[in-house]
């Protein structure tokens, strides 16, 4: 009896590290292979990683139980629909894959009449009743074209430590004393970018090569976020309208829609702020 109850917990721990759920995980394994990928400048194992994300993490729209919420996975497709996308010159398709949210801040409703929702303007941070907040949320793209990878905590992490963490020889140089003709040793201009910085600007571009979603910002870091970021989602009572806060690299704002004979339709958009 010990004899078989130690095989079957063998079994199932086998079975966790083999399984595909579990093979390409957000650590050593997938961190290991996009090292390999950069050290040996493989484009053919960063595809392999990306193809990696993809497989390990499927949309849960199926997965959703909470009415309000599984609405909310339907107002995602009807805004990131390439004619709405558009207008804020957003593409889908300009990289083999495309980074999309795996979260959402908050889903609820607002106590408000019709007329708000077709005419009324839309406050900044609109306030409603919260039904579900900071939940996984990963909504799945209508266009088949497009292979896309949800953004997690994990892959922010693993991005974050391969594109910052990193061990590189020690420079060693000697500079010439530069003397005026008083004497006096002058001062000179600092001597280009350092090695650390050259090597995680060329970590940022090799991502690159297969997402849009990434970009470096000024604090000194690569940062990956969705390419369409819906944060919050506040519906009518009756779920006939719904207002949608979003957010991008380069703008953000309110959408506002309607449901119409069981489709939801793009009523109307206000941005908040637009960066140039």
């Amino acid at each position: 009896m010990k004899k078989f109850i130690a095989f079957l917990a063998f079994a199932l721990l086998l079975s966790v590290v083999l399984s595909p759920r579990t093979a390409f995980a957000q650590g050593a394994g997938q961190a290991d292979l996009l090292e390999r990928a950069y050290s040996t400048e493989s484009y053919k194992l960063l595809h392999q990683f990306f193809d990696n994300w993809h497989q390990e993490l499927a949309s849960n729209e199926a997965e959703a139980s909470d009415p309000w919420l599984k609405e909310a996975y339907k107002v995602y497709a009807a805004v990131c629909q390439p004619e709405v996308l558009a207008q804020w010159h957003v593409s889908m398709s300009e990289k083999p894959f495309l980074i999309v949210q795996g979260d959402i801040w908050k889903v609820g409703y607002l106590q408000q009449s019709n007329h708000f929702f077709r005419k009324g303007d839309i406050p900044y941070n609109l306030s409603f009743t919260v039904v579900d907040s900071a939940v996984a949320f990963r909504p799945k793209l209508q266009a088949d074209s497009v292979v896309t990878v949800y953004l997690t905590d994990g892959y922010k992490k693993l991005v974050k430590d391969f594109t910052e963490t990193f061990h590189l020889p020690p420079l060693h140089f000697e500079l010439p004393d530069i003397i005026d003709t008083d004497g006096n040793v002058e001062d000179t201009e600092p001597i280009g970018l350092t090695a650390e910085h050259d090597e995680l600007m060329n970590r940022g571009d090799f991502l690159r090569k297969y997402v849009n979603n990434i970009s470096y910002w000024m604090f000194g870091n690569w940062h990956l976020q969705p390419f369409f970021d819906i944060r919050e989602i506040a519906f009518s009572p009756s779920r006939k309208f719904a207002i949608v806060t979003y957010s991008m690299s380069h703008s953000g704002g309110t959408i506002v829609l309607e449901k119409k004979h069981g489709k939801w339709t793009f009523l109307r958009q206000s941005s908040w702020w637009v960066s140039h």
